[in-house]
């Protein structure tokens, strides 16, 4: 294992993509302060505003960087090549889901690291810090993680690019079919499902809120930490029947 993870994270560390996506991610709340700077007199609370504003576009980033990372093992045979040699295929599957779950988290603090220096120094920032705000915190990166494990069970599922395209959609797609279903179906159980058991939809309750901490905040991190290890289980599964040519 400790062979892979240290090839897997040189593979990353040293390629473009990861860092190109670093840039954008840490630019657009740089940019956001800056412009709001410029073109607003009065102080505005753009850091109140951003700091989970972004967790939607977040997962799209990270499906950018891991996805296309893991399928790629696959189209040059790096996969099948590390089985040749004696690795076993969980392993090769918990080395991708700890370099995938890495990323989500550099990317998610990098994020917040820079938005916290722009709002501090160009804006107001009310809500931070705060117990309410280091919670949601905790949750999105849980959200996150919820994501990337998903990102990663359709790429090794998938081994093509229709699985990076299914993860670099996810987000958008189960909030389509979240909010059509949540619109005709009036059944209250249906609902709640949808409200704490999607996290697409968890983090309506506190995006454009950083300071409102939800009831059953650790009943949805519990869910989210679930669909973790489901698929994770069922990813490690599929990938040990796969055949690989």
């Amino acid at each position: 294992m400790s062979n892979l993870l240290a090839e897997g994270f040189r593979r990353l560390f040293k390629g473009k993509r990861f860092y190109i996506v670093l840039v954008i991610i840490m630019a657009i709340p740089a940019a956001a302060c800056i412009f709001i700077k410029i073109f607003e007199k009065s102080k505005v609370n753009v850091g109140d505003g951003l700091v989970f504003a972004m967790i939607g576009t977040m997962t799209m980033f990270i499906s950018i960087a891991a996805g296309l990372f893991i399928v790629q093992d696959f189209k040059n045979n790096t996969i099948r090549n590390k089985i040749i040699i004696g690795h076993s295929r969980t392993n090769i599957y918990l080395a991708n889901l700890i370099i995938s779950l890495t990323v989500a988290f550099i990317y998610q603090v990098a994020y917040w690291l820079v938005l916290i220096a722009f709002s501090k120094t160009l804006q107001k920032f009310k809500s931070f810090p705060g117990t309410e705000v280091f919670l949601n915190m905790l949750f999105t990166i849980v959200i996150l993680f919820a994501f990337t494990s998903c990102f990663v069970f359709l790429c090794t599922s998938m081994r093509n690019t229709g699985g990076y395209v299914l993860s670099l959609m996810l987000d958008t797609i189960v909030t389509m079919i979240a909010g059509i279903i949540y619109t005709f179906v009036k059944n209250k159980i249906v609902r709640n499902v949808i409200e704490y058991g999607l996290p697409s939809v968890q983090i309506d309750g506190f995006k454009y809120n950083p300071t409102n901490v939800d009831d059953k905040l650790w009943l949805m991190i519990l869910i989210d930490l679930g669909i973790c290890v489901v698929s994770t289980i069922a990813g490690i599964a599929i990938f040990k029947k796969a055949d690989l040519k």
